[in-house]
């Protein structure tokens, strides 16, 4: 074995990292590899590289292999669970998350990742004991002020989710996905104004950010129910629209469009949303209900009658 060349190729593979070099990365520490099959320094780094590259089964490997030349490596368990967690295997993620915890229980990121996945699990109350946890370890972790947050409002402690929603945006302000959810927090709390401030927010930070068009579309419509202002109608409408341009197969949002047209008396273009929302979802019910009542308004009775006809078959199926 040649020491020279190895410590060359690493320190050449981790220049080649810092620069995002990836594949001339992976191929120094590939050399190091054949040269020392079990050196765990270079599997390991070659994993970080693919990760970098979004190969997560590569990764993966790479890891496996770090992990099984040294087991007690708390920062090899929680890369991997990293690369399950975004493979989507949460069940290795979550073994991993553990065992990186029980290595050493000073990690801030493996009690974020392992909250992660409580709160995907909707297992709330452990969710907010590990991001609880994650803060007290890194009073700055941005993620662990987001995922408590949301979590307290999925648990519907609204003024809790605020707050924390509020942390992570002080934090940074730029974090738009915490500016959304608190947006939601104050919509629920009847909190109009600030809830459309920070959907507006939003939007203006990223011009392709789904949620916050929708929710302000919902804003709009709920106001408009209140008040009749037909420009609220419109602007619901408006924000409904750019929600199916990002995302054409958004089911709910082919609905509420379809809502806001039936309110607008447009009945036709409420049978086309509703149309398109049966064609993403044909199981739904209530979608023929909808076209139902549009085609009825439209004057349309038979057309009505095989939509309610179909709206009585799922009932019977136990299809709602």
């Amino acid at each position: 074995m040649d020491t020279g060349d190895i410590d060359y190729l690493y320190e050449r593979g981790m220049d080649s990292l810092k620069i995002n070099d990836l594949d001339a990365a992976i191929r120094d520490f590939a050399g190091i590899i054949r040269i020392d099959p079990e050196n765990v320094d270079a599997h390991f780094q070659r994993g970080v590289a693919y990760a970098l590259k979004f190969d997560h089964e590569a990764a993966i490997r790479d890891f496996s292999v770090a992990i099984r030349l040294n087991p007690h490596s708390a920062h090899f368990f929680q890369a991997r669970g990293n690369m399950y967690q975004f493979a989507g295997n949460l069940d290795a993620a979550f073994a991993d998350f553990n065992e990186t915890i029980r290595l050493d229980p000073g990690i801030a990121a493996a009690y974020v990742s392992r909250g992660k996945i409580y709160a995907q699990r909707r297992e709330l109350d452990s969710a907010i004991v590990d991001l609880s946890e994650a803060i007290r370890l890194d009073q700055a972790n941005v993620e662990a002020y987001v995922w408590r947050g949301s979590s307290f409002l999925d648990r519907g402690a609204l003024d809790a989710a605020i707050r924390d929603l509020g942390e992570a945006l002080r934090l940074d302000p730029h974090q738009i996905t915490a500016r959304t959810l608190r947006g939601v927090a104050y919509h629920r709390k009847n909190m109009l104004a600030e809830a459309l401030q920070d959907f507006s927010a939003a939007i203006n930070q990223d011009v392709t950010c789904i949620d916050a068009f929708y929710h302000r579309g919902q804003l709009y419509y709920r106001r408009f129910m209140q008040s009749a202002n037909p420009a609220d109608l419109e602007w619901a409408i408006a924000d409904f629209s750019a929600v199916i341009r990002l995302k054409p197969d958004l089911v709910k949002a082919h609905i509420a469009r379809g809502m806001g047209y039936f309110e607008q008396r447009d009945f036709q273009s409420a049978v086309r949303d509703f149309s398109e929302a049966i064609h993403l979802e044909p199981d739904n019910a209530r979608l023929y209900r909808y076209r139902g009542d549009a085609h009825g308004a439209l004057g349309d009775q038979n057309a009505a009658r095989r939509d309610y006809a179909e709206v009585g078959l799922l009932d019977r199926l136990g299809k709602k």
